[in-house]
């Protein structure tokens, strides 16, 4: 049943009834303790308001409607307006998810990456990042370079790394896009001209693209450049999180 938006009339008679006889003696009293009823008839229909609106959201949710499902998964991932429940995320990314929607097959394999709300699953993240992946999101490129570089979920594989990394840095923005650039120039400089040839090839123009081969490279390297270590401490430091309408909830 339908929660219905108290009348402002009503409720402030309702609430004036209740003003002592001798606080109506004084004007400025009265006036005092009217804005007083005013500001509490606001916060009353502002809260039925909002109840109001969870339920419609949650209806059209439960009724199949991608966008409300991803409304939901975020509001409970960041606590905004509903008490924080990775859970309850969980449950609303997967419906969206399982629809085909890129930004929650993104944000359930982050889950999955994190173990919240889910126990912790490489190889499901990486499941859901691919999934993402080759629809375009660039944060799951990204974050596939990422389990591609450092082994989680897949083998350690650089071509592949090298691969997503450039692909993200084709389809991100700004500071997107110079963090996918400095991931793939370090995972560069651990592999040979060959295999740096074979990831291009494989990102062809920079648009998502279905990995063809499973590459498991050499970790052998001549010259310079940054240890396997540091690589991995680099990328995995700066893995995003699920979005939202305002700042997304930082991860430890």
């Amino acid at each position: 049943m339908r929660i219905r938006k108290i009348r402002s009339f009503a409720l402030s008679t309702a609430l004036l009834a209740a003003v002592p006889a001798g606080a109506q003696t004084s004007d400025e009293k009265l006036n005092d303790r009217l804005e007083d009823v005013r500001t509490r008839i606001e916060k009353l229909d502002e809260m039925l308001e909002t109840l109001e609106d969870m339920e419609d959201l949650r209806a059209r949710a439960e009724q199949g409607d991608v966008s409300a499902q991803i409304v939901l998964g975020n509001m409970y991932y960041n606590g905004e307006g509903v008490p924080e429940d990775d859970r309850e995320a969980v449950r609303w990314y997967r419906l969206a998810a399982e629809q085909g929607y890129a930004s929650a097959q993104f944000a359930l394999g982050v889950m999955y990456d994190n173990g919240e709300g889910v126990p912790e699953d490489n190889r499901e993240a990486v499941r859901w990042y691919q999934l993402a992946a080759e629809q375009g999101d660039a944060s799951a490129q990204f974050n596939l370079g990422v389990m591609y570089t450092i082994g989680e979920g897949v083998p350690e594989d650089y071509v592949q790394a090298h691969k997503w990394f450039n692909i993200a840095a084709s389809s991100a923005e700004a500071d997107d896009r110079e963090k996918s650039a400095a991931s793939r120039n370090l995972v560069a400089a651990l592999m040979t001209p060959r295999q740096i040839a074979e990831a291009q090839r494989l990102g062809g123009s920079g648009g998502p693209v279905r990995p063809r081969t499973n590459h498991r490279l050499s970790r052998e390297r001549s010259g310079g450049g940054p240890t396997p270590g540091a690589l991995r401490q680099a990328a995995a430091a700066s893995r995003p999180v699920p979005a939202s309408s305002s700042a997304a909830r930082a991860t430890s």
